[in-house]
């Protein structure tokens, strides 16, 4: 019982320790509708000065079935041959019902320390 409880208290701090401020991802932007994407609109959050993640959030009629898009960050860390600019791609990973969002650290985000501005839509597909 005792070592059961010490393996538990050990699993609790090294979560607390180990799982940086991203899951407190308090400060959220406005909602914005994305560009080529009516309905589907996005909010970021700069969860610390070297990540940035945030939600989507379907604002339209019918479930949003497929997304794909793409966005501009400045990598917080810069690698010696990338300087500048980067592009990241991602989508999403489940359906999104009508007035649904989903996102934050846990799915989606960027080492950067300014959120990008906006996502833009490389695909997109709608339930009829």
């Amino acid at each position: 019982m005792l070592k059961k409880m010490i393996k538990t208290s050990f699993c609790a701090l090294a979560i607390f320790v180990l799982v940086p401020t991203l899951a407190n991802a308090s400060t959220w932007g406005p909602w914005q509708t994305i560009p080529n994407a009516s309905g589907v609109a996005v909010s970021f959050s700069q969860v610390n000065d070297s990540m940035c993640t945030w939600m989507i959030r379907n604002n339209g009629t019918t479930t949003l079935r497929h997304l794909e898009f793409s966005y501009t960050y400045t990598p917080a860390v810069q690698a010696r041959a990338v300087r500048g600019a980067a592009t990241g791609y991602d989508l999403l990973l489940s359906p999104l019902k009508r007035g649904e969002l989903t996102g934050g650290a846990t799915e989606f985000g960027a080492e950067t320390g300014r959120c990008p501005t906006t996502l833009v839509v490389k695909r997109i597909e709608w339930a009829h």
